[in-house]
């Protein structure tokens, strides 16, 4: 553009978010999994010409927002200007710029004229990918090569053409082929759509138009971002947590932050944090990178801040090599999702006292990846089922904290139990809200989750990664503690077990698993909570009336 024109760039920013929202629902849409096509574990990223993230498309799929580091880690192998037009790159190794194992991710050059205009990144979480567990989330992995097919940045298409071989390979290293392929066909398909799109807004515009347009929205993010954090008081904010461990140790793993807020400048140092643990709970790069992020965009409290580079480029961090936010190869990584739920919190803690009508209360904080797998015995095939379980929301500063959702990164729905049954020989037996779960505050916490779910007809396998098992949700300014999580088999029953948050197990048929997931933690103090919203909660069944003498001090007659 030889002149800024406010209008023009106004629609091109627009056009830059729709195109990746377009693919993303085309790849939910024309996915076979479950977990794609109903619980939406995707995210498509548009980047520019130098591999910076322009904007972020409609997705579930928290720890997916960095496609940037994955496009740079993939040039090492395939540098951007010897990727020609066609061109489709896979990867899923989480110490070449992927998240875990189990999220595939298919990125391609945009190409206008023989120039480089863009790329297209996609990521979905597959519910398999081979390895010594069914569902590919083995709770006891010690080395990466127990997670499943590591792939490194390789070309599953050139110039167009499907590499065969590259899809053979991958195909018989997995359960459950034809559903893989037929979920990569759909990012395959959303790659395609969103390459006719920006091709259709450079014909509109112009290349140059376009391209300039990429600049000025980073530029424009970076200084909403600055803006936002010249606001919060100059000062360190510190801050440590913990989660339960790494499912091969009984010892508790520590996060610490130390945040420096010095004029429009925010710098992380997470010295002090755990060294990479033996166990499945190491975090790649590119899920550390996510989560800090969110966790700082959500405190700026402007949503109207584009989500790229500008944000990446006004946030600096100190992450020791070596430590579990930055393991070496080949440490296992497959849960540090369950740890950076963690990490989302750690951030908000220690920025309360700047900033506490922003911040919440620690929520359910996990997200209990649960894997069944065996073979279906009505029809004879394997299947492999992936769920995320959701829990309390923390209570914040002018409302309660949601009751059973999914908290910070970990964005995806639940799987209808109507399409749970069809698919898969399992039953849910109980899916409910559990009383009393959430912490008592000004503002309470939400309730946790039970779900319940039997074995029908067959052996099938069962693994877990879980957390809050043993460190419970922490309040804000006086709330109150949420619960802690627990996850028994046959409950009721004298073959009742309480089972560690992070286990593998085979299960018979018969056996029943209930999940029961943590209530989110409170905020200020229990005694100034309105009494007609502690009145609203026993009503609904969500509290007791002696959790509410014992909490509130609530007294029927006196409505004290």
């Amino acid at each position: 553009m030889a002149k800024f024109d406010p209008l023009v760039f106004e629609t091109i920013k627009n056009s830059f978010t729709s195109i990746p929202e377009e693919a993303a629902v085309a790849l939910r849409r024309t996915g076979y999994s479950s977990n794609i096509k109903e619980r939406e574990d995707i995210s498509v990223v548009l980047l520019n010409k130098r591999a910076e993230v322009v904007a972020f498309g409609w997705g579930r799929g928290g720890g997916h927002f960095c496609g940037d580091i994955t496009v740079r880690e993939g040039m090492k192998r395939y540098p951007l200007e010897k990727l020609s037009e066609g061109d489709i790159i896979i990867v899923n190794d989480p110490f070449a710029g992927n998240t875990h194992v189990p999220d595939i991710t298919l990125y391609a050059p945009i190409v206008v004229d023989d120039e480089l205009v863009g790329i297209i990144l996609n990521r979905a979480h597959h519910a398999d990918v081979g390895g010594k567990s069914a569902g590919s989330m083995p709770s006891d992995a010690e080395e990466i090569f127990e997670e499943g097919l590591v792939i490194p940045p390789v070309a599953l298409f050139k110039k167009g053409q499907l590499v065969e071989d590259i899809k053979d390979l991958i195909l018989r290293n997995v359960r459950t082929p034809e559903e893989r392929w037929g979920d990569l066909m759909g990012q395959i398909s959303a790659i395609r759509l969103a390459e006719r799109r920006l091709k259709e807004l450079v014909d509109k515009y112009g290349k140059q138009a376009v391209l300039e347009s990429m600049d000025n929205l980073i530029e424009y993010s970076e200084r909403m971002v600055r803006n936002k954090i010249y606001g919060i008081p100059d000062g360190v904010y510190e801050a440590e947590k913990f989660c339960d461990d790494d499912g091969i140790e009984p010892d508790p793993i520590r996060f610490k932050v130390k945040i420096t807020i010095q004029n429009d400048t925010m710098h992380l140092d997470f010295t002090g944090t755990n060294r990479q643990t033996r166990g499945p709970v190491n975090v790649s790069k590119a899920f550390f990178t996510s989560h800090a992020y969110l966790a700082i965009y959500s405190l700026l409290d402007d949503f109207t801040i584009p989500w790229n580079q500008g944000l990446f480029n006004a946030i600096s961090f100190n992450v020791p090599e070596g430590s579990i936010i930055n393991p070496s190869f080949p440490a296992t990584t497959v849960g540090g999702a369950e740890m950076m739920m963690r990490m989302v919190e750690l951030i908000a803690t220690a920025m309360a006292p700047a900033i506490p009508d922003k911040v919440l209360a620690d929520t359910n904080g996990a997200m209990h990846n649960v894997c069944f797998g065996g073979r279906d015995p009505r029809n004879g095939r394997r299947y492999t089922y992936y769920e995320t379980t959701g829990g309390g929301y923390g209570g914040r500063s002018s409302m309660d904290g949601m009751d059973g959702v999914h908290a910070h990164a970990s964005n995806t729905l639940n799987t209808p139990i109507e399409l749970f049954e069809t698919a898969y020989p399992l039953r849910v037996e109980r899916y409910e809200l559990i009383r009393d779960s959430g912490g008592a505050g000004k503002f309470r916490g939400g309730l946790g989750i039970r779900r319940d779910i039997r074995v029908i007809d067959h052996r099938a396998t069962f693994s877990c990664i879980g957390e809050r098992h043993k460190f419970e949700p922490q309040g804000l300014f006086g709330g109150r503690n949420g619960t802690k999580a627990v996850t028994v088999l046959n409950p009721g029953t004298n073959e009742e077990e309480i089972l560690p948050g992070k286990v593998r197990r085979f299960l018979k048929a018969g056996d029943l698993l209930s999940i029961r997931t943590s209530g989110g933690a409170g905020y200020g103090n229990p005694k100034e909570r309105d009494v007609n919203a502690i009145e609203r909660d026993i009503t609904l069944g969500k509290l007791s009336l002696e959790k509410a003498r014992e909490e509130y001090g609530y007294v029927i007659d006196n409505k004290k």
